[in-house]
């Protein structure tokens, strides 16, 4: 939504004192061939160091935000944000929707004073547009806990983190490195069989992993246990395995370690299943 889209903006701004009070409202209406509409009230009360901010956003399909979100035809977005207290327990609740791809709510709680923290809640419903990959993984619904706390350094500490699918669940908690992107996470993965539909031609009852992920997105090591239950694939078959594994990422290669037992394996040979 462009500037000649919109047919009223009323803007005020007031301070009241020095550095005591500062308000602020903007309203703005969309034009008659597209809809859309902007509520913003902010109030920053300097004497108690708190701040208000209220948002109520929507557009019509085919505004600024589809455009810039890539949502397809048709698609309607609305945003509304409640948040009220001090900068060291700033209280917010949050409900966003694209329509047909997605809508999220949740609450957070947010330390804004160095050293930085938060809290976050959210649930996440996928839309009938939403890419399937998404769609697989989120389910009829998803669940997001977050805790993270920044620490001296630059280092980003997840206290907690956990997701929640019908098709997936991941527990991490760990520190982050903002400087060199480097990670160094206690990660627990649970993949169900809804995920096997990403992966074409291979299906599955549970795929997990308990153990450590260290280093960069370019370069890391993952070790731990690996299990895995009732694989099936085109040319294997597998009942269940436990394994010690390390997966090395180093300039782009792949290296694999294992060690454990499996059990029902089956190798197909023509017609055959060969034992």
């Amino acid at each position: 939504m462009t500037a000649q889209n919109w047919r009223r903006v009323v803007a005020t701004w007031q301070m009241i004192g020095a550095y005591e009070d500062v308000l602020a409202r903007l309203i703005a209406d969309g034009t008659d061939d597209l809809v859309g509409e902007i509520d913003l009230n902010y109030v920053r009360d300097f004497s108690d160091e708190s701040l208000t901010l209220k948002l109520d956003a929507g557009e019509a399909p085919g505004g600024l935000v589809a455009a810039m979100a890539g949502l397809p035809e048709g698609s309607a977005s609305s945003f509304v944000i409640d948040a009220s207290g001090p900068l060291t327990d700033w209280a917010l609740t949050l409900k966003a929707e694209a329509e047909r791809m997605i809508e999220v709510t949740g609450s957070a709680t947010v330390n804004a004073q160095a050293p930085i923290g938060a809290s976050l809640k959210l649930a996440l419903v996928p839309g009938e547009a939403l890419d399937p990959a998404a769609h697989v993984a989120l389910g009829e619904r998803a669940e997001l806990d977050l805790v993270v706390q920044e620490t001296e350094g630059g280092v980003i500490r997840i206290e907690s983190g956990h997701f929640r699918s019908p098709s997936l669940g991941m527990d991490v908690s760990g520190d982050y490195v903002r400087d060199t992107a480097a990670m160094d996470f206690a990660l627990k993965l649970e993949a169900l069989a809804p995920l096997a539909a990403l992966a074409e031609g291979v299906d599955f009852e549970r795929f997990g992993f308990d153990g450590t992920l260290k280093g960069d997105a370019a370069n890391f090591t993952a070790k731990g246990a690996l299990t895995l239950a009732g694989l099936t694939t085109a040319p294997a078959d597998l009942g269940g395995a436990d394994l010690d594994v390390t997966v090395t990422m180093a300039e782009e290669r792949v290296s694999l370690d294992a060690a454990g037992f499996a059990e029902q394996v089956a190798r197909l040979e023509g017609r055959g299943v060969v034992p």
